[in-house]
């Protein structure tokens, strides 16, 4: 069930491409089509000299005619979740998120046991004591390292990483 992550990224690439830029183009592509028509009603309308400005209807139905195309075009959104609006991608990334493997145990690393400047005093507290805590569960080791020829290694503690809600997130 694990997937490499160049394969993770193929996946979704294409996913998003198929299910998420394509409506978005051919949105695109008719908001572009609605500006050209409201172009041309404003490119119809007569320039108006001084003598003319007493030809109110005309403006009137200018007037009504770029409301009408702008009212078509732009109604008002409706607030929609993210997986309202795109159920075909939300399907197939939850079908891609699924090759993720659930959780993956990973050693932690020095800098998880001993404070750097930029921890925070409240961190710096309970680095020394969970360093305090890793010397006391590595007594046991050190000490059997004592009498064998071959010496174990102290490793530090291992923690879990959910990594499939890291995704969904």
């Amino acid at each position: 069930m694990t997937t490499s992550a160049q394969d993770l990224q193929a996946k979704l690439k294409s996913s998003l491409e198929q299910h998420y830029v394509a409506p978005i183009v051919q949105q695109l592509e008719s908001e572009t089509s609605k500006m050209h028509e409201i172009i041309s009603v404003v490119d119809s309308i007569p320039k108006l000299t001084s003598k003319k400005q007493t030809d109110h209807n005309l403006l009137a139905d200018y007037k009504a005619q770029l409301h009408a195309l702008i009212d078509d075009s732009w109604n008002s959104p409706s607030e929609k979740n993210f997986s309202e609006t795109y159920v075909a991608l939300n399907d197939s990334l939850l079908e891609i998120l699924e090759t993720i493997e659930t959780t993956k145990t990973k050693e932690q690393g020095r800098n998880r046991f001993y404070i750097t400047p930029e921890d925070h005093f409240s961190a710096k507290i309970l680095k020394s004591g969970k360093r305090l805590f890793f010397h006391f569960s590595r007594v046991p080791t050190r000490l059997l390292n004592l009498v064998r020829k071959e010496k174990l290694p102290v490793t530090y503690w291992n923690h879990t990483i959910p990594l499939r809600n890291l995704a969904k997130r």
